[in-house]
C-alpha cells in the first residue's frame, strides 16, 4: 500500500484524497481565504507584449497610414472603409436640443417628462436619449420628494416636542395591515 492510500478505500477515493490539498473543500472547491494560486498572476506580461506592440506601430505608423490611404484610392473597400472610420468615428451619442419647461417643482418634472416622451414621438429626439432624459428628470423628482419627506418629518418631531413627548408613537397609531 503507498502513502496516498489507506484501508478500505476504493481505487478513485484513492486518487482523489491524495490530490486534496488542505485549502481545498471535500467537493474539491478551494476554503475561503485560500487561493489554488497564492503567488497570483506574473506580474507585467501583458504590459510588455503591448508596449512592444506600440513599439513596433510607431516605427512603422506613417507608411502603413500612406498605404492604407494608397489602396483606398486605389479602389480598395477594405481600406476605404478603414480610412474612413479613422478620420471619422462613430459618434457615441449627441448633444441633444430640446426645450423643457422649468423643473423647479415635483409637478414641473412631470411636465419635463411628457415634453421628453413628445419630443421622442414626434422623432426629434432618439428613443435611448429620451430614456436618457426621463432617467435624469426621474432623479430630480426623487430629490423633490425626499425633501418634501423631510419638511414633513421635521414639522412631525417638532409638533411631538411641543406635546412633550419624545417618545414613539404606539402601535394603535399605526394598525398592521
Amino acid at each position: 500500500m503507498t502513502d496516498a492510500t489507506y484501508a478500505g478505500a476504493s481505487a478513485p477515493e484513492k486518487l482523489s484524497e491524495a490530490r486534496l490539498p488542505d485549502a481545498r473543500l471535500p467537493d474539491g472547491r478551494f476554503a475561503p481565504g485560500h487561493s489554488g494560486n497564492p503567488k497570483g498572476r506574473p506580474r507585467g506580461p501583458r504590459a510588455q507584449t503591448q508596449a512592444a506592440l506600440d513599439e513596433l506601430l510607431a516605427t512603422h505608423a506613417e507608411a502603413l497610414m500612406r498605404k492604407a490611404i494608397e489602396l483606398a484610392l486605389d479602389g480598395d473597400l477594405k481600406a476605404l472603409k478603414f480610412c474612413i472610420d479613422r478620420i471619422l468615428p462613430r459618434a457615441r451619442s449627441r448633444p441633444v436640443e430640446i426645450e423643457l419647461p422649468p423643473a423647479d417643482t415635483a409637478d414641473d418634472v412631470a411636465q419635463s417628462v411628457s415634453a421628453v416622451a413628445k419630443a421622442a414621438a414626434n422623432g426629434d429626439v432618439e428613443p435611448r436619449q429620451a430614456h436618457h432624459l426621463a432617467a435624469i428628470l426621474d432623479i430630480k423628482r426623487r430629490c423633490f420628494e425626499t425633501a418634501e419627506i423631510e419638511v414633513r418629518v421635521r414639522k412631525l418631531e417638532d409638533a411631538a416636542s411641543i406635546m412633550g413627548t419624545t417618545a414613539a408613537p404606539s402601535r394603535r397609531a399605526f394598525p398592521r395591515r
